[in-house]
Parts: structure tokens; C-alpha cells; sequence
């Protein structure tokens, strides 16, 4: 995807500018491919898939293995690879797929936890440098903890070190114990920093797919 045009105050739009703000847009758009059906409405686009019930493979597909592991389908995020522990989702040198062993899970006290991808970003442009799959009771709190942060939502919180996380499902442990697992991401992620006052230090951090 292209990445949308910034302009500095007082810069003008430009054809030039104005071109690549259209390029990302038409890049954005959802196009229908083999079995799906889309249908476009005033809040958005809902996609109908054809077929019999084939099960839909998609990045950042998340499958829990028992209750302390998890495998994740490779994804991107601004083109950036997901790692868990430094190997990329898809493998290293034909080695297997890595797996996010987590134990216990961090759960919150309504017995929610999120599987997240951690953002780190440069501290020179703030573009994406690394991308991490991690296991935490809230996106929104340094360590991972449970909180008061609103996981999920589009603007997510900036944490020391430039980094950010975004919820790619959500567990939720009943009350035998078992883990119910509810997907939240679907596509490739496209990531940008809003910046304070000072251009230097983020205020939050936007994702979409």
C-alpha cells in the first residue's frame, strides 16, 4: 500500500502531493477476488465469501494451541515482518513456524487477555523497525498488566521506548478454564505516529487495515 502524503505547515498541496493522496487512496481500496463478494455501505464494506464453508486463511490468523501457546499466520505491519523472538513468523531458513508460548496468560480481572503485535519504532523518523508478537492483559499499560486502557480501539497508546501495540485477537478464559479465542485483525496493518507539539515524542499511535 502507499503510504499517505504529510504536508509541513505552510507547505502548498501540490499536483504532486495531491497524486499521491490519490494513489494511497485507490491502493486502500478492497477489491474482490475469487468467491467474494463485497457490497459497499455508507459505514463501510462488508465482504461475503462464496463457497462451502472453506476456512479463511488471512495474516495474522491467530490459533490457539491448548491454553498456553498460540501460532500466528505471517504478517505485516508497513511491510515490516512479525517475529516472535526475533524468527519470523513465516520461519527462518525453512526452519518451522515459530510459536508464542505464553504460559499462563496474562489475563485482566474480567478474564481478558490480548495477543498483540509490539511496534517499536526509529527514533529518527518514527517508521516501523521492529514488530513483535506478545501476550498481554491490556495493549495500553508498559508491562503488559492489566489496566484501564480501552484495547482495541483505532489510536493506541504510546509506551516508553517508541513503542505501541495492536490486539490482533482476544482471549477470554471461561469459567473451567478453557480459552475462547476471538479474532480482531484480518489484513496487513498499515501503522502512523501522531507527534506532539515538539515533533519529537508521539501522542498516540494509529493502525488500519
Amino acid at each position: 500500500m502507499t503510504d499517505l502524503p504529510f504536508v509541513k505547515r505552510g507547505q502548498p498541496i501540490t499536483a504532486i502531493l495531491w497524486n499521491q493522496l490519490c494513489a494511497a487512496v485507490r491502493a486502500s481500496r478492497i477489491i474482490a477476488g475469487d468467491g467474494v463478494r463485497l457490497r459497499e455501505m455508507p459505514d463501510g464494506t462488508i465482504i461475503t465469501f462464496d463457497g462451502d464453508g472453506a476456512d479463511f486463511v488471512h495474516p495474522f490468523q491467530v490459533s490457539l494451541i491448548g491454553t498456553e501457546a498460540a501460532s500466528i499466520r505471517p504478517g505485516t505491519v508497513n511491510r515490516v515482518d512479525a517475529k516472535i523472538k526475533d524468527v519470523p513468523l513465516a520461519g527462518k531458513d525453512g526452519d518451522a513456524r515459530p510459536v508464542l508460548k505464553f504460559g499462563q496468560p496474562m489475563l485482566d480481572d474480567e478474564g481478558r487477555g490480548y495477543i498483540c503485535v509490539e511496534v517499536t519504532c526509529r527514533e529518527k523518523d518514527w517508521s516501523v523497525e521492529k514488530v513483535e508478537v506478545v501476550q498481554v492483559a491490556d495493549p495500553s499499560t508498559d508491562d503488559g498488566e492489566a489496566g484501564e486502557g480501552h484495547a482495541g480501539s483505532t489510536g493506541s497508546v504510546a509506551l516508553p521506548g517508541r513503542r505501541t501495540r495492536y490486539p490482533l485477537a482476544m482471549l477470554r478464559e471461561r469459567d473451567d478454564g478453557k480459552l475462547d479465542l476471538y479474532q480482531i485483525t484480518f489484513f496487513d496493518l498499515q501503522h502512523r505516529t501522531a507527534l506532539g507539539t515538539d515533533r519529537k515524542s508521539a501522542t498516540r499511535h494509529f493502525f488500519w487495515q
